[in-house]
Formats: C-alpha cells, structure tokens, sequence
C-alpha cells in the first residue's frame, strides 16, 4: 500500500517557527541547531554541533496516564469478565459491543427504539441518494447555456423543497412519543436521583476510566502499584433523538456510548442502536479510592495525604531527583456500572459524597417496572404511557439479588420471613461480618513502617483523620438508633430486608473506617518526636471492633429472649469516648504548643 508524507514549515518571527505535518502542528523556538519543539504528543529538544551533522535530542511525551491510588489504595483487581487486556500489564474497563447489549436488552422499548432509528437511517440514505441525483442534474443544466440559469435556479430549489419535506417527515414519522404517569413513590424515587444527578454534575472534575496498567516503575511514578487513563466528561440532562417525552432524562456520555437514566430503564444509547435495562439488571457499586495527582488538586477535591513526585521505598523523596516535588493525595469517588450482559464502565468524580449519593439513588429507583407494549407514535394517536406497577415475584428477585454474597443462612431468613426473621437476619449479619473484621485487626501487629512522614505531615494527616473518624463514629450511632431500627418496620408489619442490609453493611462501612486508619498508621514512620503520638492512637480499631460486638452480643441475647416469650427487645450501646483518645488528645496539645517539633 502506497503512503504519503508532507511538513511545510513557516517562520512566524525571528527564532519562531510553525510547523505543519500529517501528525498535527507543532512550533520551534530557537535557531536551527539549538532550538525546543513543542507538538501535539510532547516536546523535543535538539542540540547540534553546527557543520558536524551531529546533535543530540531529547524527547519527552505528556503523559497519557495519570497517577492513581497508592498500593495499599482502593482499586479493585478486575476480574475476568469486567474487562480484556491489551497486554500483561493493562486492563480495558468498556461495554461489550453495542450488539451484544442490545441482544440481552430486557424492555421492550429497546425494539421500538431501534425500529424508528433504523428506518430513520434509511431516510437518510434515501435523502443522500436525492441529493447525488439532483447535484448530477443540476451539473449538467449548469453546462448548458444558455437556460442554465433559470433552470439550475427552479432545480437548486426544488431539490431544497424536496429534500426539507422529506427531512421534516422523516423526523416526524419516526421519532417516539413517551409519557410516563409516574405514582407518587416513583415520581419521589426519580425526583431524588435528579437531585443525585445534580449534585454529582456539580463536581469540579469527572472521568471516565477506560484503562488500567500495571506499575512496575513506582520510583518514578509517586510509588503508585497501578496507573489509569482517564477522560473528562460532563453530565447533563437531555432526552436522545428522536424521543420525545414528558420529563427530561439524565444523560452520562462514556466514549462512544451514551447512558440516559429514565424513569423506568437505563437506556445505553451507541450509533443508531439502543439498548434498554431494568434498573433490576445494573449493578452499581460506589466506593472512595485514593488518587495521587500529577499536579494541583481539584477545587473541592478532599486531600489526604502528600507524596513525593520521586519515592524511595520508605516513602521519602529520593534525593537524586533535583526536580522532585511534592504530589497530592485526593480521596475521590468511584462508581462502577455493571451488567452480566456486558456493561462495564467506570468513572470518578472528585467528592465521595457525590458519588455515593448518586449510587444509592440509582439502587432506590429498583422497583421493578412491568415491560410495557411500545409502538412509534406515527400517527395522531396519544403517546405511550408508563403506569408503574409492582411486578409478581419483583420483590423476591430483588432480595436474591442483594444476598447474592451473603451467607446461606442469611439468604434463607430474608426470603423465607419466618417467625422473627427480622431479629435473625440482623443476629446472622453481625455474626458472619463481625469475624473476618477481627482477624484483620489481629493483623496489625504484624505490619512494618513503610511510608515516611515529616513530622509536619504527619500532624496534619492525623488531624484530618481524626476529623473523618468522629464523622464515622456519628454514622455507626445513627445506623444503631435509627436506620437499623426503621428496617425491621412497626410492630405488626413486614421488615425491609434489604433496609436491613444497607443498615448492616453501613455500620461495618465507617467500623473499617477505623480498621483502615490504624493500617496506615502502622505502616507510617515518623520522626521520633512524634512516637508517642502515633503510640497514642494504637488499638483504636479494635475498640471499635467491640463495640460492635457488644451489639451483636446484646442483639443475640434479646432474639433469644424473644423466642421464649419476651415482649420487649431493649439495646444499651454507650459511645463512650475511645480510650485512645484522651492520650491522643494531651499529645496533640503538647505538639501544638512546640512548634520547633515540626
């Protein structure tokens, strides 16, 4: 196969040259045998020694990726079927191919979609055609005077009054009228996600993450164990084309696919193929990572940390690097949305809030919908309605589902709703979530300092943890009193079992919270005037370990009660403060009233 190569290069002012190629613009500042490039994928220097042909060039790429969690961080390995390798090192995060999505759609509205979008293709190929036809006429009319100019002037505005009308009826003909007559839990259930929405479209920055990669170079690179591409991306609200509906749908644009979230499905829109699924058949998970950035951090970003552009093994800079700065640690939010049909995408936002907002306002809009018979609305007739109704066994599926990972017996008592389910099911998640959390707290003893602190750092790390941990300890109080309690419903009625659940699964949440705070502070080395702080804080996640266990235990004796014929079921959980604390506390003082210390 032949090719072809071109450069045209133009002197703007003296020392200033544009140049042009067939990879994009570049420009040169200098003379000709010292001068610095600067292009679209990276700069270049060249230094020659003038009339020797020889020269010395030193070329540095942007970077392409950039610097995610630390290897003790929150990134997930990928499992087989969440994505397909490039090479050994890099991992793909994208959606099967749109015909496969379409293939495993589970609404109807999918097929009524695609019908419209493909005949609409077809009047595009139809108008295309037209077009050919009279620009060919209008040629040959042209170059033959001398009545070309009439005619060329009745055929150019025949053909524009021809091809608009057919443009016109085409949009008309094919486009799909909805309407959706939502009950009032529906109407407040996608209400709340637009607020979600809204909130989650305020972040300063939002990715997608269409890549992973391995990190065997983690001295040059912040000592991060994994690196990612990413891809700023917007959140609007919009309906796609050729819909048109009574309520705007929320729109997440990932490459070259388009996620709209409506009242009843979760549309996944590429080319002229649409794909549609109940909110029943998407998995969305949230979770915060922490992300180490290249340079500043985003204006509501929560820094955490600092680290070193140039990392020894220890967490110092490596003193080699004369250009070695400091980077920022940013906790960021990560949402995952995942389907078995093939949905894999994966994005970022710079609030944790945000993101785990949204995520429980998408699991909330799970009431299942019933299938509804769709036709394009190509006439006069009225547009389609949605009436939301709750579909026979939905309630079952949707609790399997959300046990899918619980224990055996939990499953049975959240879908079997014997006597005191409710009581059981609570005993049976404290018990199967409360044992691996003591053997990771037995764990810590064994952890070696890693990470090297200035004293300075150090302070205020853990003075921003301590704020997050008196948040988490506000948290596991509410799950307790009030979150807990309102899922196992009014005396006399049905609990909610996966009101239960999320209840469960939060208080265990902010627990590890602690767990997580005492690993990293195991593994800090810091200067020897702030031993005793560091000391001060040691045990505190096995405190709250047994808090929660004096819940389970308490929980476990009052469902025991029960069973044998007690009418009342009564909880004494004291928050006290940690005995960690009061030490931590004298320390924090000391240090702040000898500055020389930092």
């Amino acid at each position: 196969m032949g090719f072809f190569r071109f450069r045209q290069s133009f002197k703007i002012i003296q020392g200033v040259r544009l140049n042009l190629s067939g990879s994009g613009a570049s420009v040169s500042l200098g003379v000709r045998d010292a001068h610095f490039t600067i292009g679209p994928h990276g700069t270049r220097t060249t230094v020659g020694l003038p009339g020797s042909g020889i020269s010395w060039t030193a070329y540095q790429a942007y970077s392409s990726a950039n610097r995610t969690s630390l290897p003790n961080g929150a990134l997930p390995n990928p499992g087989p079927n969440e994505a397909t390798s490039l090479d050994r090192s890099a991992t793909v995060i994208s959606s099967a191919p749109i015909e496969q999505l379409v293939a495993s759609s589970t609404i109807d509205i999918a097929e009524a979609l695609n019908a419209s979008r493909s005949r609409w293709q077809l009047y595009k190929a139809l108008i295309g055609v037209l077009v050919a036809l009279f620009a060919v006429g209008a040629l040959s009319i042209v170059s033959s005077p001398p009545v070309a100019s009439p005619i060329a002037v009745l055929v150019t505005a025949g053909a524009a009054i021809i091809l608009g009308a057919i443009a016109v009826h085409g949009l008309q003909s094919n486009t799909i009228s909805l309407h959706y007559d939502l009950s009032s839990d529906a109407a407040e259930h996608f209400e709340a996600l637009g607020r979600a929405f809204g909130a989650l479209s305020a972040c300063s920055r939002i990715w997608r993450i269409p890549l992973e990669r391995a990190e065997a170079d983690w001295k040059r690179n912040a000592g991060v164990s994994k690196t990612v591409e990413r891809k700023l991306i917007s959140l609007r609200r919009a309906t796609p084309s050729l819909v048109k509906c009574n309520v705007e749908f929320l729109q997440v644009t990932l490459g070259n696919q388009t996620i709209y979230f409506t009242p009843d499905a979760i549309l996944v829109i590429a080319g002229a193929r649409v794909a549609a699924f109940r909110y029943n058949d998407v998995e969305i998970v949230s979770r915060a990572t922490r992300f180490i950035e290249d340079g500043a951090a985003p204006s509501d970003a929560h820094v955490v940390a600092e680290t070193w552009r140039f990392v020894n093994r220890n967490g110092g800079p490596d003193r080699r690097f004369s250009n070695n700065r400091k980077l920022p640690i940013c906790l960021y939010g990560e949402i995952d949305f995942k389907s078995a049909s093939g949905l894999n995408e994966r994005i970022h936002c710079t609030r944790v809030d945000a993101s785990e907002g949204f995520a429980s306002a998408v699991i909330a809009m799970r009431a299942d919908y019933p299938a509804a018979s769709v036709t394009p609305d190509n006439s006069h007739t009225p547009p389609l309605t949605f009436a939301p109704q709750q579909a026979r066994g939905a309630a079952t599926v949707e609790v399997g589902e959300a046990y899918a990972h619980e224990t055996e017996a939990a499953r049975a008592f959240a879908m079997n709703h014997g006597k005191l389910w409710e009581f059981l099911l609570v005993e049976e998640l404290l018990r199967s979530k409360l044992q691996p959390l003591e053997i990771e707290c037995d764990k810590l003893a064994s952890i070696v300092p890693r990470k090297l602190f200035t004293g300075r750092e150090f302070f205020r790390w853990v003075g921003s943890e301590c704020s997050e941990l008196s948040s988490a300890i506000a948290s596991i109080k509410a799950c307790i009193d009030k979150d807990l309690m309102d899922a196992l419903g009014q005396p006399g009625m049905n609990g909610n079992a996966i009101a239960i659940l999320s209840a469960v699964n939060s208080l265990f949440h902010n627990c590890r919270r602690f767990l997580e705070f005492e690993t990293d502070l195991c593994a800090a080395e810091v200067p020897s005037a702030f031993y005793e702080l560091k000391d001060s804080f040691r045990g505190i996640a096995a405190s709250m370990v047994r808090v929660i266990d004096d819940l389970y235990l308490q929980w476990s004796r009052n469902t025991e009660a029960l069973r044998n014929g007690a009418q009342k079921f009564e909880l004494k959980i004291t928050f006290d403060a940690l005995p960690q604390l009061k030490p931590a506390l004298a320390e924090f003082e000391r240090i702040r009233k000898r500055p020389e210390l930092y």
